[in-house]
């Protein structure tokens, strides 16, 4: 799966991107809330979720996390 650049968790932080367990922990069910970077809410430009499984290519504020 690919996560939103926008996309944030706060179990992210001290994390790295590349960490396996982070992403599944992620998509898992998560009562941490996601908020769009963006937009600083629980919800992207397009006025939907931020989410994991919601914030995907089909979305135009979407951008694919740049990994190196």
């Amino acid at each position: 799966m690919t996560l939103c650049t926008w996309l944030r968790w706060k179990g992210f932080y001290g994390a790295s991107w590349q960490d396996p367990a982070l992403i599944e922990g992620l998509i898992a069910s998560n009562p941490d809330p996601c908020w769009c970077l963006k937009t600083s809410e629980a919800w992207g430009p397009d006025e939907r979720p931020a989410e994991a499984g919601a914030c995907a290519s089909g979305r135009p504020c979407f951008e694919a996390r740049r990994t190196s």
